[in-house]
């Protein structure tokens, strides 16, 4: 595996969690991957960086290789019915898939599971634009002047409940009921070892076993600003930077994959080693020390 060398990598890092240096089952080897936001184009290129890496670092162990979806993975981008489609069926299958859900699944789950006359037009027109629907519904195949002629009008003065409840049957019509049975199954939380994935993060002083949907899928600055041992590491996303977050108590992903400037990046993690990978982001630092030459796709091994 990597090693602190020539290639100026430390694995090991500064990171600590209840005394000891954080790690995984034995046998085991994850990636976890940031909020894909329905860019598919950059998830298919992280994926395969991850395959190759998976492949040159040899066979992960008794455990497998698993993969740790952190939720997202839906509006703003242009493909998130093409990632729906994909998690239904994921490839390599020789991998364990895991996904937990994320505060944009959450804000589509309500918008269309709502009984009808509760979804205002003040608050549809919101998850369009400010949420990113918009996108959403265009992979889905509404025609996108047909979505913005609709949001003009859900924000008129004049227009009625009935005109968002049509709007909702008409849309929902175009999803497939595989995909809201997907969107409904989402944990929102997942443990290995001392790693701890959830969407945005934790409820500082509450035990994780404890902790509230809503703080896992949506929390911010309290637990982004707390430096406490949770007595495990928090893996995250939600908090968009323009680089991964390492701190002690957590690493924060969410690197704007949708964005023009962003990218999607993966935290990868065996034993007690850990490294970062990132869509085109070929070879940033590397690390000549599997096989012979320069280790593709590594963004930084801490």
């Amino acid at each position: 595996m990597p090693k602190r060398g020539q290639d100026n990598i430390d694995i090991m890092g500064e990171m600590i969690a209840g005394g000891h240096a954080p790690s995984l089952p034995a046998g085991m080897r994850l990636y976890a991957i940031g909020d894909i936001h329905g860019r598919k184009d950059r998830f298919d290129i992280l994926l395969r960086q991850i395959i190759e890496d998976n492949s040159l670092r040899g066979l992960a162990g008794r455990e497998g290789t698993h993969i740790v979806l952190l939720g997202d993975y839906i509006d703003r981008g242009m493909d998130s019915k093409g990632m729906i489609d994909f998690f239904l069926h994921p490839e390599p299958s020789g991998f364990h898939w895991h996904f937990v859900g994320g505060n944009h699944e959450t804000a589509m789950i309500e918008i269309f599971s709502a009984a009808p006359r509760k979804v205002s037009p003040e608050k549809l027109a919101d998850w369009l634009s400010r949420y990113g629907g918009r996108e959403t519904m265009i992979s889905y195949g509404i025609p996108a002047d047909e979505i913005d002629n609709a949001a003009v009008q859900l924000k008129s003065k004049h227009v009625t409940l009935e005109f968002a409840d049509k709007l909702l049957m008409s849309w929902r019509a175009k999803i497939p009921p595989a995909h809201f049975e997907f969107l409904f199954a989402l944990p929102d939380s997942l443990q290995f070892g001392d790693y701890f994935f959830a969407h945005a993060g934790i409820k500082p002083g509450i035990a994780v076993e404890k902790q509230k949907s809503d703080d896992l899928r949506r929390i911010r600055g309290e637990f982004l600003k707390d430096e406490r041992d949770h007595g495990v590491v928090v893996v995250h996303g939600h908090s968009m930077r323009s680089e991964p977050e390492i701190r002690p108590n957590r690493i924060g992903i969410d690197t704007g994959a949708y964005t023009s400037s962003g990218r999607l990046t993966a935290v990868g993690l065996e034993g007690r080693s850990r490294w970062l990978l990132a869509s085109g982001q070929a070879g940033v630092i590397g690390a000549n020390s599997l096989k012979e030459g320069r280790l593709p796709f590594i963004l930084k091994a801490f």
